[in-house]
């Protein structure tokens, strides 16, 4: 997945991927360490929302995370399921001086 910064506005860019996508599937299975268990008799659920928009120089990313992992345990080495849902926003500049601003503010 390709994003071009040049593309971006003021106006948010809304990108919705789910387990329909090659690439999300592909990462997914990297991170596997084992086969989810089947308990609930689905195909397990992936969906990544991103928004992005961009201000002057800066870009601001908010994200929205749900994937269901197979794990191995460390202590008795069964199979489970693990649910990650997460949020997360950040930003991006080249100008060294914003990211020291934003650090120092408390």
């Amino acid at each position: 997945m390709k994003i071009y910064l040049y593309e971006l506005s003021e106006t948010p860019k809304l990108l919705h991927f789910s387990e329909q996508d090659p690439w999300l599937a592909e990462v997914v299975k990297v991170l596997q360490e084992a086969e989810p268990p089947k308990t609930s008799g689905k195909n397990p659920i992936y969906s990544v929302d991103l928004e992005l928009r961009q201000l002057q120089e800066v870009v601001f990313l908010k994200s929205k995370l749900a994937l269901e992992l197979g794990m191995l345990c460390s202590r008795c080495a069964n199979n489970f399921e693990f649910k990650l849902n997460s949020s997360f926003q950040c930003m991006f500049t080249r100008d060294k001086g914003l990211g020291e601003q934003t650090e120092n503010v408390g």
